[in-house]
């Protein structure tokens, strides 16, 4: 099935699908391993501080990393990498960026055999293009790895739809889900989603049995899940932000959300185009219909466990990301007509310029810039406020003798008065959630997602 649409080049008895992949492939291997020496912003120096490497493996380290809501197999995972090649914008990112392009590699292999070629090929063509594998690959975040673990995950799925279920398949789907839920607890979201969507599938099939199995380790992973947690359950809404995110801006949840797919304009048509040859397809399918449904609770579940969260940020859901690709892909694979091909293969095309034009344009100096403003404007003697929920974590770029001055303040208030000749009030990361009001005498800077309030005269 999957060589049967092979197209054979003459002489070389070559298929140009295969060499279109491998030509895919490298061209990810450049975009997101090369380095990227832009500067950390907040969310990678809580990475950089729980992963110390300067702090050796002891319960103090473990302390550190208990605090942090996230499931700590992720740090500990980082803190390993740290002490081998130490702590710098590329070493602390090209670990996740070399798994993301592992991942593609490994979802070519799972779905060789199980679909044509052709449909391959448009499938990794969007899930390397698509700008958060890009943006993520060069962040020292666990996103890169949700992202990459989405990608082996449903290809797992697809090709238990497709040439029925095995228990090598289904072992791969149990570390995938497992693995995921280890390093972020939105992973734990998309392990139980995954096997949710393909219990369904199999019921549709007609394969009961194994649905039934399906449904056993999900339950086996839930109960794995919980104990991942249960260290750190008194910290899991200990965390700096907004209000609940229903009562945020849910306009701009959803741009932000639709930004995880594209860079700029070829980025959007790119979308459009595949979104269209999707439409001209089939509609109804044993294939596309799991993945909706498993995609379908990756959306529902992080709501619900925002309500009881802080809030809700667009890049929780990258693991929907992933799926929506694949079933857009696939929706231009069983199209009937020729056109949905041929504005699939366009839309692999544009996603490409969208993602070059991307990498070359990707810069994060919005807090190593913030913080040369801090310590610029920051007395000595003078104590630094940050709305924070781990002040620790907002030193990186800053003087050693300005390190310890830094003083948390909670995320409803109220901000500390500073003596007179200081003049920072407050320093603030992830800016969208702040609903601090600065007082009338504060200058507020912004610098892109961070903000430092300035008292009295302008900053140099």
């Amino acid at each position: 099935m999957a060589l049967e649409n092979s197209i054979k080049l003459p002489l070389l008895n070559i298929s140009w699908t295969r060499v279109v992949v491998a030509i895919i492939l490298v061209t990810a291997f450049f975009l997101h391993l090369t380095p990227h020496w832009s500067g950390f912003w907040l969310d990678e120096l809580y990475t950089i501080y729980f992963a110390d490497p300067d702090v050796p493996f002891s319960p103090k380290l473990l302390r550190r990393i208990l605090s942090d809501p996230q499931p700590f197999p992720y740090y500990i995972f980082m803190w390993g990498w740290h002490s081998l090649v130490g702590v710098s914008e590329p070493a602390s990112r090209i670990l996740g960026g070399g798994m993301l392009v592992g991942s593609l590699v490994a979802t070519v292999s799972v779905l060789k055999g199980a679909l044509p070629v052709r449909m391959i090929a448009l499938m990794v063509a969007v899930l390397s293009f698509s700008w958060a594998g890009i943006q993520f690959s060069h962040e020292a975040r666990s996103y890169v790895f949700l992202y990459g673990f989405a990608c082996i995950g449903y290809a797992l799925l697809l090709r238990s739809l497709v040439l029925g279920p095995t228990r090598r398949v289904t072992y791969g789907m149990l570390f995938v889900a497992m693995a995921a839920g280890a390093f972020h607890y939105y992973g734990m979201v998309f392990g139980s989603a995954l096997f949710i969507g393909r219990a369904i599938g199999l019921w549709r099939a007609g394969h009961n049995m194994e649905a039934k199995g399906d449904v056993y380790r999900l339950l086996l992973i839930s109960t794995f899940y919980c104990a991942l947690l249960l260290p750190q359950l008194s910290h899991l809404t200990d965390r700096a932000g907004g209000e609940f995110w229903v009562k945020n801006d849910p306009l701009g949840l959803i741009k932000s959300y639709a930004t995880l797919f594209f860079f700029g304009y070829p980025g959007k048509i790119a979308l459009g185009l595949l979104v269209v040859g999707a439409a001209l397809g089939v509609r109804r399918s044993s294939l596309i219909a799991p993945v909706l449904i498993a995609v379908a609770v990756s959306f529902l579940v992080p709501a619900l466990i925002s309500l009881h969260t802080p809030m809700l940020l667009a890049r929780y859901l990258v693991i929907t990301v992933p799926p929506l690709l694949i079933v857009l892909a696939l929706g231009c694979g069983l199209a009937r007509t020729r056109l949905a091909a041929i504005l699939g293969a366009v839309a692999g095309v544009l996603f490409f310029v969208d993602a070059w034009h991307g990498y070359f344009n990707l810069e994060k100096k919005s807090w190593s810039s913030s913080a040369a403003l801090v310590a610029a404007e920051a007395g000595k003697g003078c104590v630094v406020p940050v709305w924070s929920w781990q002040p620790a974590a907002y030193g990186f770029y800053l003087p050693e003798y300005l390190r310890a001055s830094l003083v948390r303040v909670r995320p409803d208030g109220p901000v500390p008065s500073v003596p007179a000749p200081c003049r920072v009030v407050l320093w603030a990361a992830a800016a969208d959630g702040l609903r601090l009001a600065p007082p009338a005498d504060v200058l507020v800077v912004k610098i892109t997602g961070a903000q430092v309030w300035l008292r009295g005269r302008m900053p140099r």
